[in-house]
């Protein structure tokens, strides 16, 4: 009899909606960039032995904030691997990971993508990290650590 109801019914399934649609996007994301860690890994176990491959590498930036990286490569240089993938989130951490972590000379960032990225956020990453095919992992580790050799 009382259509006040009304409005707070469709404000409460437009959230529900919301919601769930948050949390799909959520779960393929995170499961798009479990399978591109995983072959990164692969990867990096071609160059080095993988007791030399640290996981979930801690970092701590010029902030103060310690940044989670996906892997590292430790040796006289160390090479900081964080894989990224076409969405915003994954853009995002990427670029604020590096950014805050900066540039220097002991040390190397791939941001590693499997699926072209928009120009706009290749320039954005570009700018903090090397971008990195995941095909060419294994030569831009070689590459990098060979300059710690030298």
């Amino acid at each position: 009899p009382n259509v006040d109801w009304l409005y707070s019914s469709i404000l409460a399934v437009a959230n529900a909606s919301a919601m769930a649609a948050t949390i799909a996007a959520d779960t393929f994301m995170t499961a798009d960039e479990n399978v591109l860690k995983t072959h990164i890994l692969d990867h990096l176990k071609t160059v080095v032995p993988e007791a030399n491959i640290a996981r979930q590498y801690e970092y701590r930036g010029n902030s103060g904030n310690v940044w989670k990286l996906d892997f590292a490569v430790i040796r006289e240089r160390i090479l900081l691997v964080k894989g990224v993938t076409p969405h915003r989130n994954s853009v995002n951490a990427n670029y604020a990971t590096f950014s805050d972590i900066g540039e220097l000379p002991n040390l190397a960032r791939f941001s590693v993508f499997d699926r072209r990225l928009k120009s706009e956020d290749q320039s954005l990453v570009g700018r903090v990290a090397s971008l990195v095919p995941l095909g060419s992992v294994v030569a831009g580790a070689e590459r990098e650590l060979i300059r710690s050799a030298q």
